[in-house]
């Protein structure tokens, strides 16, 4: 949508049926005058280099530099302001407190990297626009990715408060030595990191995951198979080597309540009302049958592999040393798995079983646009988002830094073909390590195409606790599978009953 003039119809300020009486200022028009001359503030978390720190991943920092660069070049009367907010790179919730503190004296910025469960606060507190006719006029856009728009709808329920911009998701890793080998075989080839574990005298070739049942299967025999490399947790109660890691205890349990059709929150005006996992049996039982796979070594999150410092180590670090064979994490790490001696097979994330439907949870941070008194400042920070999300510099953001591009078109910019044809052609464990790391990079987004023409995508509604809400799957998660005292039925139906129930205490209290 380029154009000298933008309008943006913003309509009621009530969410119906869900974000009542909510956000916005009421029907009406902006026009941005293109007279208008003036400065908008984007409030980031994309740590930029200093005097101080010149090494560390500047990518989403300089990529959105350059951009604003171009922007301003562009649009000689209208200036655009990065500010770095938190303490740390990708610190979203220390941006959200900044905003909050802004409220009351409406010190606040034109726009927000951000994630819709701080948005409906905002929204509730009237300061963010409703930008639904924004996102109407997108969807006429057959180009603009519809998967994301619809994620971005389904959080709030009918009304657009935020627009996609930096996506990612959740993508199955296998080390394709180990899922092919034959008895007796090497997985790979051994360097000073890694192993190349030896399979054992009944190993077969694991065949294609399906299911998320299924990879739980196939770790077990992971397990028989490879019996040197899996022998349990250390005397810290931690893996040193454990078959399958899911990285993110949340995704983790959310994705798979997704994929079994188990509602986890609504968003209801009412909290209690909204909370639906916490109450159901559905969802216990799946928890107690991932804590027993938890418990027979096959299963782990981040929290519970060993430690590196004072930190749990990255999946990736224990994949890289062929201590790992399957990670299920962000797609964003692809250029972590890159390493000597052994290759890596990428797949859509499986759904749970037979009578299930494969989801993936749409992640990366959205845009929230702020209102204000001179609506020309709203108009001119939609037209950069319009900027910011072109053809050319969503395909630069996906080149750079793996996030997914909000356009197809995209994919034909020469910074994105290279990626997606080396994609085409085949890694080995032998195989260079640039040549690796760009056909993963390619990966990512044949996965990406392949979840959006899927159907996979989706994000949680939010409602007043959800952010509480998804520590508390969190914390689920984590606590059955760091107590592994159960060893009866009996006894795993308590622990998971116990932690349910302290989670619904925490959300509430």
């Amino acid at each position: 949508m380029k154009t000298n003039k933008l309008v943006l119809s913003v309509m009621s300020v009530a969410l119906l049926g869900t974000l009542t009486s909510c956000g916005g200022n009421g029907a009406e028009n902006y026009v941005l005058d293109e007279n208008w001359q003036g400065e908008i503030t984007w409030w980031h978390t994309y740590m930029a280099p200093t005097d101080d720190n010149q090494s560390g991943n500047f990518a989403l920092y300089n990529y959105a530099k350059s951009v604003v660069d171009e922007f301003e070049k562009e649009n000689p009367k209208i200036k655009v302001k990065l500010v770095f907010k938190g303490s740390k790179q990708n610190d979203y919730a220390g941006l959200a407190q900044e905003v909050s503190k802004g409220i009351p004296t409406r010190d606040l910025p034109n726009i927000a990297s951000t994630y819709g469960t701080y948005v409906y606060g905002w929204a509730k507190d009237g300061v963010v626009v409703d930008v639904t006719e924004h996102a109407n006029e997108l969807k006429k856009d057959a180009d603009f990715s519809s998967a994301y728009l619809q994620s971005e709808l389904n959080q709030y329920g009918n009304k657009y408060y935020s627009l996609p911009y930096s996506k990612s998701t959740d993508a199955l890793m296998l080390n394709a030595e180990v899922m092919k080998a034959k008895a007796g075989e090497a997985a790979g080839v051994a360097t000073d990191s890694y192993a190349a574990p030896v399979a054992g005298p009944n190993k077969t070739d694991y065949g294609k995951v399906t299911t998320f049942e299924g990879l739980m299967e196939i770790a077990a025999k992971m397990v028989e198979d490879y019996p040197s490399v899996f022998v349990g947790r250390n005397q810290e109660n931690l893996f040193d080597a454990v078959p399958v890691v899911y990285e993110d205890a949340a995704n983790l349990l959310i994705t798979l309540l997704e994929s079994k059709g188990i509602p986890f929150v609504t968003n209801d005006e009412n909290p209690v009302q909204a909370l639906k996992f916490t109450d159901s049996q559905d969802a216990k039982n799946l928890v107690i049958q991932l804590a027993k796979w938890n418990h027979e070594g096959l299963l782990a999150t981040k929290g519970q592999l060993r430690k590196s410092g004072q930190w749990n180590d990255y999946p990736s670090n224990l994949f890289a040393e062929g201590k790992c064979f399957a990670i299920l994490a962000s797609t964003t790490g692809a250029p972590w798995m890159a390493g000597d001696g052994y290759s890596v097979a990428w797949e859509a994330l499986p759904k749970y079983d037979a009578s299930s439907k494969a989801k993936a949870l749409s992640q990366g941070p959205s845009l929230t646009f702020f209102d204000k008194k001179d609506k020309n400042e709203v108009a001119a920070s939609l037209k950069f988002y319009d900027f910011l999300t072109s053809k050319k510099n969503t395909a630069a953001l996906a080149a750079q830094t793996n996030y997914f591009p909000v356009r197809s078109s995209a994919y034909e910019d020469d910074s994105l073909k290279s990626l997606v044809n080396a994609a085409k052609q085949d890694v080995n464990a032998s195989s260079a390590y640039a040549d690796k790391k760009n056909n993963y990079g390619g990966k990512v987004f044949e996965i990406n195409d392949a979840y959006e023409k899927g159907n996979y995508y989706f994000m949680s509604p939010v409602f007043s606790l959800s952010d509480r809400a998804r520590t508390a799957a969190n914390n689920i998660i984590n606590a059955v599978f760091d107590d592994t005292s159960a060893k009866t039925d009996a006894e795993f139906k308590k622990l998971v009953d116990d932690q349910f129930a302290a989670a619904k205490t925490y959300i509430l209290e």
